[in-house]
């Protein structure tokens, strides 16, 4: 039997190879014999984000074939995504995967026939190719090809970074080359470096890569940019019409000599010039700050761009002195904001009792509450499952031996006893699990009145009394004056958890598990097809889009120095009222007083008119973390003691305006320190920079959804959260600290 059944084995193991023969073949008939698949960046694949995907095939095929990608999300199901028909041999596409270390399976399929069986299959893991997987909260910074010098500095500072790390961590920076062609190809980048004359070149790029790369800085990303080329790059008219940083190309070039002395971002601050001085250009910035200056002029200067920020290098990097400098990584590194010290830190794992360690399961945690559905707690399950032991057992036994006095009548009790449990069961599991289905939202709406753009976020949690499948789709609520729509997404949402549900922890693609279809319709909007709604379960549902404003929402005038002074006036002209609401403006948080007088203004109603002098000023950081201070007697009771308390975060709350205020503002609240939460996913969320560099943002709860969740064959009831940041430009003043003339 042994023998026999060692035969068997060898026999299917042959037939098997056969079969995967003659399907190598089909392939090779089909595609020219050879496919060449790039996931990613050089194969690095980042869960929970767009990612690239490239297919060429040596020979174009003879028939319409269409490829479809096949991803694991969260939860383990198979999502596909479909790619466009082969031209000149290329398709280009994009997919999520939400499982670290999942395989990704590429099928072929008629495109004819959509439904018919695959003429070829590839299935790419990390055993049969050089596929790397990143975690959501790892940064990408982008580099344009050309940009080498600036490759080698970049590389230079992960490599100091991982060692400063250790060998066995895993770096918080990846650096990628990109060379953007699409629209689609600034996805998941936070920070892209260029040189002016490439910048330009990009500007002007084929495929609308300038406006892309316009509404990619825009919706918060950060540009970099390295004076490098001809006076005709700044004057471009594709550069100069929306670059927010100056170049004063007509007069003579600044000369750096002797020491530059850098304000920030540099440890190493002195840094030793040619006696003849280095070349490099005059910025000025009607709004924005100097992060680095000299005894010549300003060295780094960043200016606001919508939501994101523009920032200038004025040496070119590539040449001496900037090149050899050995401070030259942490320059470049402080040009986007990263401390080191923070982010190493923040990769350190501890023991985390409540399994939360990121704002977006916070969020996710709450759309998940539904108050309608009374799910019994652990304590109410185990004690019904020891009443049913206690029934099935002793009291049965009691039952048929001393009072019926019929021991053989166990079996028509015991299945009686069986079918009553079961039917208890049911209809206590069928009034817990309600009858209708729910659906939660929260959504945090960007308008940048600096644009005239809006963007809106959504998180949703569906629930379902029954097993159905249904088709999903987002569209901005009909009440926005909102035009010019486009970037309509809706996707799947994920945990940046190593849990249950999470997208850290280790997944599979199994074939037997219902899967959907993530796909995009006739009008440019993505759309989920398909989807699995399981009796008595929860899914997590994400969807983003942005558009045109036709009025402004909230319009004013305003002025101020990044300092201590902010004044003017604002009027908003919202859809519905704003509770709860602040304005942010460099280091103050201006709000309404609690006394009387200041009740008109506490919801803001449209066409409410605010004065900025009404307001009261406190430190936007004392102010997020609910600094107090107090005064206490001495015992002497003449004198007194300022004693400062401050809340404390709490990372298992459910309140959706506690969490989005730190997702908003998540730096200047101190970050993880006072957080204790990472914001992987949510990072581009925050506006800490914004009002930093020269913009003010206005936060509140509103009323009015901008959102609408369409759900096919369910109608769901809706309970929706909406909160608005309102980016509001400020002309910038200069404040005078000379001193008064002397009397005569």
């Amino acid at each position: 039997m042994r023998i026999g059944t060692w035969l068997q084995a060898v026999a299917v193991a042959i037939l098997g190879l056969v079969l995967s023969g003659c399907g190598g073949s089909s392939a090779d008939r089909d595609f020219g014999g050879a496919l060449t698949i790039k996931l990613g960046d050089e194969g690095r694949v980042q869960v929970g984000e767009w990612n690239p995907i490239s297919i060429q095939a040596a020979k174009p095929p003879a028939k319409a074939v269409h490829p479809e990608v096949i991803a694991a999300d969260p939860d383990g199901l198979p999502v596909r995504f479909l790619l466009p028909d082969f031209k000149d041999g290329v398709s280009r596409g994009r997919f999520l995967i939400g499982q670290i270390s999942s395989p990704i399976r590429v099928e072929f399929v008629p495109s004819e026939t959509p439904d018919a069986a695959p003429i070829h299959t590839v299935t790419l893991s990390e055993r049969n190719s050089d596929l790397r997987f990143l975690k959501p909260d790892v940064r990408l910074w982008g580099i344009f090809e050309p940009d080498t010098g600036l490759r080698s500095a970049i590389d230079k500072f992960v490599e100091e970074l991982r060692d400063a790390k250790g060998a066995d961590a895993s770096s918080p920076v990846e650096v990628r080359s990109v060379s953007p062609t699409q629209p689609g190809d600034f996805d998941g980048l936070d920070a892209l470096f260029v040189g002016a004359d490439t910048l330009r070149n990009l500007a002007y790029g084929a495929g609308q890569t300038g406006d892309a790369l316009k509404s990619w800085l825009a919706r918060g990303g950060q540009l970099e940019v390295i004076a490098r080329g001809a006076p005709a790059d700044y004057d471009a008219p594709a550069v100069k019409d929306w670059f927010p940083i100056q170049v004063d190309a007509q007069s003579a070039p600044i000369r750096f000599r002797d020491l530059v002395i850098l304000s920030q971002g540099v440890n190493r601050g002195l840094l030793r010039t040619p006696r003849e001085g280095t070349p490099g250009v005059r910025m000025t910035a009607s709004t924005g700050r100097v992060l680095a200056t000299s005894l010549d002029g300003d060295l780094l200067m960043r200016a606001p761009y919508g939501q994101g920020s523009v920032t200038m290098l004025a040496i070119n990097s590539d040449e001496p002195p900037l090149r050899d400098w050995d401070g030259l990584p942490a320059l470049l590194a402080g040009q986007v904001d990263y401390d080191v010290k923070r982010e190493t830190a923040r990769q350190r794992t501890n023991l985390n009792p409540t399994g939360i360690s990121d704002l977006q399961t916070q969020v996710l945690r709450t759309t998940n509450q539904f108050p309608e559905v009374s799910r019994p707690s652990y304590w109410s399950s185990l004690g019904l499952i020891v009443v049913a032991f206690l029934v099935i057992g002793p009291v049965d036994y009691f039952l048929v031996h001393h009072l019926l006095r019929r021991p053989h009548w166990t079996w028509f009790t015991l299945t009686a006893w069986v079918a009553l449990l079961t039917f208890v069961g049911v209809s206590y599991a069928n009034r817990t699990s309600g009858t209708v289905p729910l659906a939660n939202q929260v959504e945090i709406v960007d308008i940048d009145e600096t644009l005239h753009r809006v963007h809106a976020r959504s998180w949703f949690t569906l629930y379902s009394p029954e097993s159905q499948r249904v088709d999903i789709t987002v569209d901005p609520d009909k009440t926005w004056p909102v035009r010019d729509i486009r970037d309509r997404e809706v996707r799947w949402s994920g945990r940046p958890e190593a849990g249950f549900r999470g997208m850290h922890r280790p997944g599979g693609l199994s074939s037997g598990e219902a899967g959907y279809t993530l796909r995009e319709g006739s009008d440019g909007a993505s759309m989920i097809e398909a989807f699995p709604l399981r009796a008595g379960s929860t899914c997590d549902i994400e969807s983003s889009w942005s558009g045109t404003l036709d009025e402004a929402q909230v319009a004013g005038e305003l002025e101020g120095d990044l300092k201590s002074r902010f004044q003017g006036q604002f009027k908003v002209n919202l859809p519905g009222p704003l509770t709860d609401w602040f304005i942010a403006y460099g280091r103050f948080a201006y709000h309404a007083p609690l006394e009387r007088r200041a009740f008109g203004i506490m919801t803001l109603k449209p066409g409410t008119c605010v004065d900025i002098k009404d307001l009261q000023a406190k430190m936007l950081g004392d102010y997020l973390t609910g600094v107090i201070s107090t005064s206490q007697f001495r015992k002497n009771r003449v004198d007194s003691d300022y004693v400062f308390t401050r809340e404390t975060y709490d990372p298992t709350g459910i309140e959706p305006y506690d969490i989005f205020k730190m997702i908003s503002f998540y730096r200047a609240a101190g970050g993880k320190n006072f957080v204790t939460l990472t914001n992987g996913p949510v990072m581009g969320l925050d506006r800490s920079g914004v009002v930093s560099n020269g913009h003010a943002v206005l936060f509140g709860r509103l009323e009015i959804p901008a959102s609408q969740l369409t759900v096919k064959d369910a109608s769901p009831k809706l309970t929706a959260e909406t909160f608005v940041r309102v980016v509001l430009p400020v002309r910038q003043i200069e404040t005078d600290f000379s001193f008064p003339a002397p009397p005569k």
